[in-house]
């Protein structure tokens, strides 16, 4: 599939978000214990998943990885990720912990979870990033003051295209001005991945 294919293998090859991708990467160069956490915030398909499994990948670091909204309560989180909050890997390494999806963290079924994720951010020994698609999300505003909030933003059309231009010669494809544009308008700025499975179809 090009969509691993050309799936990015470093923070550098992302498209676009340059500036909150330099913000997260230096939070997370200098992150000590007592900081606060780093919240990612943008619509589905700008890329916040991809770079902190990057990010983790270039550090050196383990990625303890839980959809939030899976596991609401704080008996469910303590069980998932509390062990990681207090402990540092056996020659002292630390690890990366990501929860996704915080913005659907409330609902009938939350007892607690967002105290559990204030209490943390405040004694984890390890670096906490979490995402969210809903920067109104009530989640939000109940962790914002324990979070540094970086906001991502769909690529920019000529970025998406240039991008589209790198698959296509790298598949010695020719595709025309009209139809890289094309595709690019149909996609509304979702990710690149959508892009490169649209350009693959011209194959079949």
């Amino acid at each position: 599939m090009w969509v691993e294919k050309y799936r990015p293998k470093r923070v550098s090859e992302m498209v676009g978000n340059e500036e909150a991708r330099m913000a997260i990467g230096l939070w997370l160069k200098g992150w000590k214990p007592g900081k606060k956490a780093m919240l990612l915030v943008g619509p589905p398909g700008t890329g916040k998943t991809t770079l902190v499994t990057l990010l983790a990948k270039e550090s050196g670091m383990n990625m303890i990885d839980l959809n939030a909204s899976d596991v609401r309560t704080k008996d469910k989180l303590e069980k998932r990720i509390g062990e990681a909050t207090k402990t540092l890997g056996l020659f002292g390494e630390r690890s990366l912990i990501f929860l996704d999806e915080v913005d659907g963290l409330l609902g009938r079924s939350d007892y607690g979870g967002v105290e559990f994720i204030k209490d943390a951010v405040k004694e984890t020994q390890n670096p906490l990033i979490m995402a969210a698609n809903d920067q109104d999300a009530d989640e939000i505003r109940k962790l914002g003051s324990s979070c540094i909030t970086v906001r991502f933003k769909p690529p920019p059309p000529r970025e998406v295209e240039m991008y589209l231009r790198s698959v296509a010669e790298g598949e010695g494809m020719v595709v025309s001005a009209e139809s890289f544009q094309g595709y690019v308008v149909r996609a509304g700025g979702d990710r690149s991945e959508e892009h490169t499975s649209e350009l693959q179809s011209l194959r079949h």
